[in-house]
């Protein structure tokens, strides 16, 4: 990484921010698809009742406790970088596996439901325990007097992302027939929830192009409650 007396150069530190914006805006499918309408739509699809498609959301927020512990572990590495790209990846690439249960093992609802709620789980708890390394690793790296102008330019960009995701998953799922119709198959979902778990590892991966600061030393110096 290219640093001036320590810091991160200026110029590298400009594609660096340029860079997280992109990349995020490249994750916007996967946001779409995972915690949208596509998901609860595929739900319906497998027949599966309110209890069960609610549980599917509840559980995100239930992991939300993950953040705890990754939280304090992310403060106590030399690099959060490398910590956030396996957990975040890992968060990311768990949704491989509904596409591939589609397509090579079953169809059958009972067990679709089971595996997308499972999947739900280990995705958020993965994406909370990475959070707060992610938040961390930015507030070092953007200047404060430009962190306005980053954090709106980025909101805006990842909107219109979301607006374009949204218009094409609900597009991609109209060329195929419903699978509770005749005719009608999961090929829609699977090449939706393909499409979605590659956008977004590559989002991760992108990202880790982003440099990395050094940690705030009163940050690795706190104690546990401190930290906590």
């Amino acid at each position: 990484m290219q640093t001036v007396n320590g810091q991160i150069a200026e110029r590298v530190l400009l594609r660096g921010m340029r860079l997280s914006m992109i990349s995020s805006s490249i994750g916007m499918l996967w946001f779409v698809v995972t915690s949208g309408m596509p998901l609860t739509m595929f739900m319906e699809c497998i027949h599966a009742k309110g209890p069960l498609i609610g549980l599917v959301m509840a559980v995100q927020t239930f992991a939300m406790v993950a953040q705890v512990p990754g939280a304090y572990l992310g403060e106590m590495l030399k690099t959060r970088k490398r910590f956030w790209g396996i957990v975040a990846l890992i968060h990311r690439a768990v949704w491989f596996i509904p596409p591939l249960v589609l397509l090579f093992v079953t169809q059958d609802a009972v067990t679709l439901g089971i595996v997308t709620v499972w999947v739900s789980l280990l995705s958020a708890v993965f994406c909370h325990a990475s959070a707060s390394t992610w938040w961390s690793w930015m507030t070092d790296l953007i200047p404060e007097n430009s962190r306005g102008a980053f954090w709106g330019r980025r909101q805006s960009l990842v909107s219109c992302a979301i607006v374009v995701a949204t218009i094409g998953a609900g597009y991609l799922l109209d060329v195929f027939p419903d699978p509770r119709h005749p005719g009608g198959s999961f090929r829609g979902y699977i090449l939706l929830f393909g499409l979605a778990a590659i956008f977004g590892c590559a989002d991760i991966i992108t990202h880790l192009w982003v440099p990395e600061p050094a940690q705030q030393p009163a940050r690795n110096e706190a104690g546990f409650w401190q930290r906590l």
